[in-house]
């Protein structure tokens, strides 16, 4: 199913005004205490604009804005990108918006200080994005396939 922007746009403003539940920070409980008590609960989306919380939640991430996708009737897609050994893989959402695969990314930062929050562009974009800082794209998991 392909959204058009505005209904797009609509899910993405919903989602990043939320909060996930059950993430696991126990990498950064240390770096970040303030969020650790916040863990068992729920962690707002918007707490992953500061990249120490970002990192090491991609997974989490994704796969909370893919569930919440397809509570509306939308089949998200996640990829998981290949990156070098020292970072290891990072994964992120696409979904098609007016026909174009786009990719939103909610902790690009721990990759990059500097991005947007969320990162949102065509997935052609993305892709050219992740190469410059050596990664490649990988796996493909597809809304129903019961990995979120």
């Amino acid at each position: 199913m392909t959204l058009q922007r505005k209904q797009f746009q609509e899910h993405l403003e919903r989602f990043t005004g939320s909060a996930i539940h059950h993430l696991d920070l126990h990498e950064h409980d240390e770096a970040h205490p303030q969020w650790k008590a916040l863990v068992s609960e729920s962690l707002p989306v918007r707490a992953f604009e500061d990249p120490g919380v970002a990192r090491g939640n991609c997974i989490g991430a994704a796969c909370s804005f893919n569930r919440a996708l397809e509570d509306h009737g939308v089949a998200p897609r996640k990829i998981t990108y290949r990156g070098p050994e020292t970072v290891g893989i990072h994964d992120v959402s696409e979904i098609d918006v007016d026909g174009v695969p786009h990719v939103v990314d909610f902790t690009h930062r721990q990759l990059d200080r500097e991005a947007n929050f969320p990162v949102v562009e065509p997935r052609a974009e993305f892709d050219k994005r992740m190469r410059r800082m050596r990664f490649t794209p990988g796996d493909v998991q597809y809304s129903g396939e019961d990995n979120w």
